[in-house]
C-alpha cells in the first residue's frame, strides 16, 4: 500500500509511527461478539492506526 507523504505527515503529527502495533483484543472481543468476522488485514490495519 502506498501512503502519500502528505498522509503520513498527517498522521505523524497525530502520534502514529511507522512500526506502530497496539493491542486491539477488546476491539476484536467488541466486535466479534456482535457477530462480526474480523479478518486478519483488518486487525492490522487497528493495530497500526487505531486508538
Amino acid at each position: 500500500m502506498e501512503i502519500s507523504n502528505k498522509t503520513i505527515e498527517g498522521l505523524k503529527k497525530a502520534g502514529w509511527y511507522e512500526g506502530r502495533k497496539i493491542d486491539i483484543s477488546e476491539n476484536v472481543k467488541f466486535l466479534e461478539e456482535r457477530g462480526f468476522e474480523v479478518f486478519e488485514s483488518a486487525k492490522k490495519i487497528m493495530e497500526e492506526f487505531g486508538e
